[in-house]
């Protein structure tokens, strides 16, 4: 990695815990977006704040490469009446605990 290449970090939150699903949901247009900046010669890197057992908040993070593919889903709030958004599930096993963090 070269210390001046720039990143990107896109933040989720979900009131889940890490093992209640394989994967995490990330919007198509957030993919699209991604690989938009690695054109740009950006590293990408997905976010999620999960819930711990104890309900403090637990960082993973996950890089995203131009090329990468994920398993597809429709899913929207129909309780609000939203338009159905396709999805991408990316997968646990692309997730690290952060544990500690330096520059």
């Amino acid at each position: 990695y070269a210390v001046d290449q720039p990143i990107r970090l896109e933040l989720k939150s979900r009131r889940t815990y890490i093992n209640d699903y394989p994967s995490q949901y990330i919007g198509q247009n957030k993919i699209r977006k991604a690989n938009e900046w690695i054109e740009k010669g950006h590293r990408i890197f997905f976010c999620w704040t999960l819930t711990k057992n104890n309900n403090e908040r637990e960082l993973y993070i996950g890089e995203h490469k131009q090329g990468d593919t994920y398993e597809e889903k429709l899913s929207g709030n129909y309780v609000r009446n939203d338009k159905t958004d396709k999805l991408f599930l990316f997968p646990n096993d692309k997730l690290k605990l952060i544990t500690s963090f330096s520059f």
